[in-house]
């Protein structure tokens, strides 16, 4: 009986031609990998920003809502009893919440920026009191002190519950407060509601120079 050798290839071509196969995958799995976690990153921040954009001008369109029920008067920077404006009644159940001020700021999800710093105590944003002395700061502005309402600002990414011109560059690039700075914590940018309620992000280059000065002080 005569035998006939297999034509198929052998094993240790199979094998050979599999892992050469493998390393292929690999190396594409790794390109894509490349590509595709930084554009999910992006995305991500992306999201975040759009958010935190959203926040910040409802913010102001509640400060409008505000002054169209208090005679033109905005929501006064700080209150009586060593409260803040976001801690005022009047002002928060605009945003939808209605419970007692000393939960205001753990329950509203519109005071949050891109941040999430544990514990902290105060919205994400700054309420302009930039021209206001310590006396003013619990009557604050009203519509017709604001010549300018599309350029001068409202709110702002911040450290602490208020901002002002005197600390405009004075963030360090940390969430840690030390007066009434900004923070620049959108990549060097920090959010801004106007008191019209228009939002852009604004650099610090922009912020502290002294060519601009007036869109910090809102009877300018």
């Amino acid at each position: 009986m005569k035998h006939t050798n297999s034509t198929g290839p052998s094993f240790s071509h199979c094998r050979a031609f599999t892992l050469i196969e493998l390393l292929t995958v690999i190396a594409i799995i790794g390109i894509l990998a490349a590509i595709i976690i930084p554009t999910v990153g992006k995305v991500r921040e992306a999201a975040r920003l759009s958010k935190a954009s959203s926040n910040i001008r409802q913010l102001q369109l509640a400060n409008i809502l505000h002054a169209s029920e208090h005679k033109g008067r905005y929501v006064a920077p700080k209150l009586q009893g060593g409260y803040w404006w976001y801690q005022n009644a009047d002002y928060y159940r605009l945003l939808g919440f209605n419970g007692a001020n000393a939960d205001a700021n753990k329950a509203i999800a519109v005071y949050r920026s891109t941040v999430d710093v544990e514990g902290r105590d105060r919205p994400d944003f700054g309420y302009n009191r930039t021209g206001l002395t310590e006396e003013q700061l619990a009557i604050g502005y009203r519509e017709s002190d604001i010549p300018n309402p599309t350029r001068s600002i409202a709110f702002m990414d911040s450290l602490f519950t208020l901002v002002r011109v005197n600390d405009k560059d004075l963030y360090n690039g940390t969430e840690i407060r030390q007066s009434f700075e900004p923070a620049y914590r959108q990549n060097g940018k920090a959010l801004v509601a106007f008191w019209a309620a228009n939002v852009r992000l604004v650099s610090r280059a922009e912020a502290v120079a002294a060519a601009n000065e007036d869109m910090w002080y809102p009877n300018r």
